[in-house]
């Protein structure tokens, strides 16, 4: 069930979890791991940090620092 809500921080330490749709495993069938390890090298461009994660076939768990930026 997806969640949409407001983080009303700018910065902070954050537990993310992305879902494929019916937890089909899409990330394996698409090697999409690269696609998961580039989005964390964009975020540690810009400042912020990753404290661990585990990808999944079908899911990503990340604990994600962020850094206040513009």
């Amino acid at each position: 069930m997806p969640v949409k809500t407001t983080v009303p921080y700018s910065e902070g330490i954050f537990s993310i979890t992305f879902t494929c749709v019916n937890w089909l495993p899409l990330i394996e069938k698409t090697n999409g791991y690269d696609i998961v390890y580039n989005w964390f090298n964009y975020l540690k461009l810009n400042g912020h940090y990753i404290i661990g994660y585990v990808i999944m076939p079908n899911h990503v768990h990340a604990a994600l620092g962020f850094r206040k930026t513009k």
